[in-house]
């Protein structure tokens, strides 16, 4: 289950347990203004991730369900011309790479620095190519 917390700068996601209980709420960045969300597989990877209208920012924070296998749960937050992408520290092991076709075989490095902020890693990827795709890979 995921909630758009009203005006805040979060969503909270809440796992099941299979028995029609919840496991308890872990909060995701989004921007100011959390107004509401939707669900979908946005980037074709066959996992739900989150849409977030954020009513003060006027824009839409969209939440990347990605890394989960490897033990990391990865977030991102879309601004006009930047998207944050960012991971708990510490996480090593794992490499910013981009293609621009997510059907080719050749990722190369991103080419961004990861800076350590709020107990977290981040990186700031501006929108500088017409098509750009971000992954973060464990090595």
């Amino acid at each position: 289950m995921a909630v758009a917390n009203y005006g805040s700068t979060n969503v909270a996601v809440l796992l099941g347990n299979g028995d029609g209980t919840f496991q308890t709420a872990v909060d995701y960045s989004s921007l100011a203004g959390t107004w509401a969300l939707t669900v979908g597989d946005f980037n074709g990877d066959g996992r739900p991730d989150l849409a977030v209208s954020n009513a003060e920012s006027a824009n839409v924070s969209v939440l990347l369900n990605t890394c989960i296998s490897a033990g990391v749960q990865l977030g991102a937050v879309r601004t006009n011309s930047v998207v944050t992408i960012f991971w708990p520290f510490p996480s090593t092991g794992f490499v910013l790479e981009s293609t621009t076709n997510l059907g080719s075989t050749s990722w190369q490095s991103a080419g961004e620095t990861v800076l350590t902020n709020n107990n977290r890693l981040e990186v700031t990827v501006p929108f500088d190519q017409a098509q750009r795709y971000i992954r973060l890979r464990k090595t």
